[in-house]
């Protein structure tokens, strides 16, 4: 298993980077992620890490 940064990477990490994604394009606020995505705090968690290390600023 790959380890990254912050730990190994859990098993949600497609369904929540794609919440992440979901949450843009949809522009409502964290809490109103669905439950699909895992939850609203770990989609948020997921962003809030690759904002700090830049990952936006790149494209």
């Amino acid at each position: 298993m790959p380890v990254g940064e912050y730990g190994p990477y859990p098993e949600r990490l497609r369904q929540q980077f794609e919440g992440v994604i979901w949450k843009f394009r949809s522009g409502t606020q964290g809490r109103e992620t669905p439950e699909r995505f895992g939850a609203w705090s770990a989609v948020h968690n997921r962003f809030r890490q690759r904002h700090d290390v830049g990952v936006s600023r790149r494209c």
